[in-house]
């Protein structure tokens, strides 16, 4: 008999084989293996639909497997546009929601994406430090800014010296006052 995750699906036959990405097998002794139900996905050898395909956002985490299961259109939630976020991984959630350069959010726990004007917004990749984020769920928007930038679409300055110049799209130092009151004459 096979374990959960495999099938067999001739008689007599002694090897039983894993289940497919986006299939599974829940119980012993499966025949075949079903598909996971839409918008789940899975990994080979699967004995559950256990995360979001690509394309959607896992918006809960602390949701169990099973409640996933259950309800998937409750959480697994389609990303927002293309050009705002990279969805091509499967099994995103919505705090590992990849941004892209241009957009930002203003926290972790939001999946409305805002255009920048400017270039300031520098997006986020998750992906690449994934350990960081399970460690310790940092809910700063600077991280979708550029260094010396944060606040609402990283037009806030870090350095005290320093102010947003829209033309230029980016903190600028300030004019010293001596320059400004040569200009004034």
């Amino acid at each position: 008999s096979c374990e959960e995750g495999h099938f067999q699906d001739e008689t007599g036959e002694d090897s039983c084989d894993q289940c497919a990405e986006g299939f599974y097998a829940e119980n012993t002794g499966s025949v075949e293996c079903m598909q996971c139900s839409y918008p789940l996905n899975s990994t080979a050898g699967s004995k559950l639909c256990s995360f979001c395909e690509e394309g959607f956002y896992l918006n809960d985490t602390s949701i169990d497997k099973q409640t996933l299961v259950k309800k998937p259109l409750d959480f697994c939630l389609e990303c927002p546009n293309e050009e705002e976020a990279d969805c091509t991984r499967p099994n995103t959630t919505l705090v590992e929601l990849p941004v892209r350069e241009g957009f930002w959010r203003d926290s972790y726990n939001t999946a409305t994406l805002y255009s920048c004007h400017n270039n300031a917004c520098v997006g986020h990749q998750p992906a690449n430090d994934r350990r960081r984020h399970l460690q310790q769920v940092d809910t700063s928007s600077d991280i979708y800014c550029a260094e010396n930038h944060t606040g609402p679409l990283c037009e806030v300055c870090i350095k005290n010296n320093d102010y947003f110049n829209p033309s230029k799209g980016k903190c600028t130092a300030c004019p010293s006052p001596s320059r400004l009151f040569l200009r004034v004459l």
